[in-house]
């Protein structure tokens, strides 16, 4: 299966919504918002499990993105009113998802204008690879 990563734009300009064709949540629909309390974010991210948890803190922090809703294949993200999707967009799909997959394998990535592009991932690992070696120091 090739590595996909599809953008949607929905209705609210503020709002885009990134799916992927590889689980990145355990949880059913988990919502976190910025400066959320620690304790409810702790119980978030168990119920997400550990690739979510990664890509909510890299996305969490982008300058202007205010809360984001994760679900198993697909993460809405919301940004705020005075900021541009354009270097927000460009950095989750090219540097933050690519890490959800697993292997050294081009991820195919379709942007809402219908562009399609390839990119290399820019190492074999992704971030279980961080998870199996925490389980080894353990």
């Amino acid at each position: 299966m090739v590595p996909k990563i599809i953008e949607e734009c929905v209705l609210n300009e503020d709002v885009r919504c990134f799916h992927l064709n590889t689980e990145i949540s355990k949880s059913v629909i988990e919502r976190i918002i910025r400066n959320q309390d620690k304790c409810s974010l702790s119980e978030a991210y168990k119920a997400i499990g550990p690739i979510g948890e990664k890509i909510i803190q890299e996305v969490m922090a982008i300058n202007g993105i205010e809360h984001i809703f994760i679900q198993p294949f697909n993460i809405t993200v919301t940004k705020g009113r005075a900021f541009e999707w354009k270097e927000i967009e460009e950095k989750i799909l090219t540097e933050i998802l690519p890490k959800a997959f697993s292997g050294r394998q081009d991820v195919e990535i379709t942007y809402q204008s219908g562009e399609k592009r390839t990119i290399q991932k820019s190492s074999s690992a992704g971030w279980e690879a961080d998870e199996n070696v925490l389980n080894l120091l353990e």
